[in-house]
């Protein structure tokens, strides 16, 4: 499972500032990543740079969960075992899939 942000990556005396700051991840790469199962970014992650998102080739992905506000592109080909897709990204305006 790929979480941008695990609750228990920041610890609650940090974790305010963590929401507040803004991260700068624009692009994430996650080509031929066999591993990861489920990807999920929920609206309450600070992602709010995230355009594009590459999961290219990640044969036992399974579950994508995705609600990134600035998302415009997710490459999801080859991605052969994918079951279940939920997107919530006003701004996605390619999504490959073959």
């Amino acid at each position: 499972m790929v979480d941008i942000c695990p609750s228990n990556s920041v610890s609650l005396r940090n974790e305010e500032a963590f929401r507040k700051s803004e991260h700068m991840l624009e692009i994430l790469n996650c080509i031929g990543c066999p591993n990861i199962k489920t990807v999920a970014i929920p609206s309450s992650a600070p992602c709010f740079r995230l355009s594009k998102l590459n999961l290219n080739l990640s044969t036992n992905l399974k579950k994508v969960d995705l609600a990134c506000v600035n998302l415009s592109s997710l490459n999801l080909r080859n991605c052969c075992s994918l079951e279940i897709l939920k997107l919530d990204c006003p701004r996605l305006t390619n999504l490959q899939l073959l």
